[in-house]
């Protein structure tokens, strides 16, 4: 974004009715190319002027100072008749001189243009002089050459106007920057005299005899403030913030509230960083205040009281984090931050300003302070929160057993010690063994079937695995569909019973049974194993060891036609031996 210069010809105060030729223009501001920080002001560097009391076909001025390289340089020619014209302006240095306005002329009487150069060459002082040279003798010019530093080196002319009149006040009229930052530059060609410069204005050089004014005054649109960062803090003050907007420029002013804001620097146009002062509770209004014009964001901070933390539900949990808890207090608001030591909880959610609920990070074992921030304040609750070495359990072997109880299990996990406890359901088992930190024996206590949850308790710390075990009874079986089937096994049978369970096996005849699915409490199918000959027993067994069984439930036949026998006799025209299907004999058919 880049700032406006306005280059203005006129708004000179004269001492009596005169005759006047003015001229305005608009020079633009920069933003510097190495810092990337706009300029806030265009700035007078140096000026010279010259003005003969006769004709002249060209006038030569000087620039004393040295000049900088990027600096603009700004020329108004006047003269006191109508019929000459400018015909070139040039300089030592060889900048290019571009006519911004003009030539504004009163019939008969005088003439005024107003020349830039940009982004000129640097110069020695007294190295560069400007020459104006006229189509004609001019009569009685006068030149003034001025440089300024912090216009647009590429395009430094924004807007101009130029007018003449009869008026004790000289006039350009009016003219509308597009930009928010301008410099207005003013020259005038009387045919009294100036004596001094237009309300607001500053004058440059007042030329004498001649009396011709150049002048200026920096202009600048109010600031705008769109956000403050952070926009909350403590009621004492102090707390560091950024202003974001625009048109913000050196000198600028901060108030929160009414209060004036301490340590307020202008980044650049479109950030300041400033103290904030002590308040009251509540949300303030952000001003900021730039050469008498001002910006504001309503509610743009807020100060908050500090935060007090009074307790912790539950105040202790696993070191491994995770731990759901609930904070009571006071003065609880929206973006607060929790944590646990120097560690930031996580899910932090303001149920109300009493109470916020999050969850643990992890820890070290031992007592930490919980610290809940709103706007830069803290509140904490020293020992509010104690991490703990947490048992876990990972499994349980075998997964079940009767609910007589009784099952000896191996229970494995992390963190287990001497005096740990276990639990199934909400019953204590027997017989319990710290193996290891990482294994337990112990005997299951009695039960309703169904799984339950197995809990492991060190110190009051608890680990449990949900579903960890089943409890089962034992099963009966029925009946088996179909009941009968080859001796090389592969036959799918449906077994009919009660209290199937799943992990339930299966064995026909004392061998195991394949491709076992529980289908319900009263169904399994399952595809029998090879077997001999005959009837056998089909038994269903859960997990835990409990059985139920059908004798005879399946027999097993001959797969295959046998052999003819070789001892019959046939009768003379009787029938031979014939296979009766599916009986495995052959036998006589008349």
């Amino acid at each position: 974004m880049m700032n406006n210069s306005l280059v203005r010809a006129g708004l000179a105060q004269g001492k009596t009715i005169r005759l006047a030729v003015c001229g305005i223009a608009v020079l633009m501001c920069w933003l510097n190319p190495a810092t990337l920080s706009a300029a806030s002001t265009i700035t007078y560097v140096q000026g010279n002027n010259s003005d003969p009391q006769a004709s002249n076909t060209s006038v030569k001025v000087t620039y004393t100072a040295a000049q900088v390289a990027g600096d603009l340089n700004v020329i108004a020619v006047g003269w006191n008749d109508s019929t000459a014209t400018v015909s070139t302006v040039t300089d030592t240095t060889g900048n290019v001189y571009t006519r911004a306005v003009g030539p504004t002329v009163i019939s008969g009487l005088e003439s005024q243009s107003i020349y830039y150069a940009k982004n000129i060459a640097a110069a020695t002082a007294g190295a560069n002089s400007v020459t104006v040279t006229f189509s004609a003798a001019a009569a009685f010019p006068d030149i003034r050459i001025l440089e300024y530093s912090g216009a647009d080196p590429n395009n430094p002319v924004d807007v101009t106007a130029a007018a003449s009149g009869n008026s004790a006040t000289s006039s350009s009229g009016a003219v509308t920057t597009t930009n928010s930052t301008d410099l207005l530059f003013g020259a005038n060609m009387v045919q009294t005299s100036t004596t001094g410069p237009g309300t607001g204005f500053t004058s440059r050089m007042l030329t004498s005899p001649d009396g011709d004014i150049a002048e200026d005054e920096m202009v600048t649109g109010a600031p705008t403030v769109s956000s403050v960062s952070p926009n909350s803090g403590t009621t004492a003050g102090g707390t560091a913030v950024t202003i974001t907007g625009t048109n913000f420029a050196t000198g600028a002013t901060v108030t929160f509230g009414t209060a004036a804001a301490t340590n307020v620097a202008v980044v650049n146009s479109t950030t300041v960083a400033a103290t904030t002062p002590a308040g009251s509770a509540g949300a303030v209004t952000v001003t900021v205040t730039v050469s008498g014009q001002s910006g504001s964001l309503a509610s743009g901070f807020t100060y908050a009281l500090a935060p007090t933390v009074t307790s912790v539900s539950p105040n202790s949990g696993s070191t491994l984090g995770g731990t759901a808890v609930t904070i009571t207090g006071t003065n609880f608001a929206a973006g607060a931050t929790v944590t646990f030591g120097a560690t930031a909880a996580t899910s932090v959610v303001v149920v109300s300003s009493t109470s916020i609920t999050t969850t643990t990070p992890a820890g070290s074992a031992g007592a930490v302070t919980v610290t809940v921030t709103v706007g830069g304040q803290s509140g904490s609750l020293t020992s509010g929160f104690t991490y703990a070495v947490f048992p876990t359990v990972s499994s349980v072997s075998p997964i079940g057993g009767p609910t007589a109880g009784g099952t000896a299990v191996t229970i494995t996990g992390t963190s287990f010690a001497t005096g740990a406890t276990v639990t199934f359901g909400a019953t204590a088992a027997t017989n319990v063994v710290v193996v290891s930190s990482t294994s337990i024996t112990a005997t299951s206590p009695a039960g309703s079937p169904g799984a339950v949850t197995v809990t492991v308790t060190v110190s009051g710390h608890s680990g449990s695995l949900a579903n960890g075990f089943t409890y089962t009874v034992a099963p009966t079986v029925t009946a088996v569909s179909p009941n009968s089937g080859s001796t090389a096994g592969g036959t799918a049978v449906t077994i009919t019973g009660t209290n199937f369970a799943t992990g339930a096996t299966v064995t026909v005849g004392g061998a195991a049974a394949t491709s076992v699915v529980v289908v319900s409490g009263t169904q399994i199918t399952a595809t029998t194993p090879a077997g001999s000959a005959g009837a056998v027993t089909v038994t269903v067994t859960n997990l835990g060891a409990q059985s139920g069984s059908l004798a005879s439930a399946f027999t097993y036949v001959t797969s295959g036609t046998p052999s003819a026998p070789t001892n019959l006799t046939v009768a003379a025209g009787g029938p031979g031996p014939t296979y009766v299907s599916g009986q495995g004999y052959y036998n006589s058919t008349s």
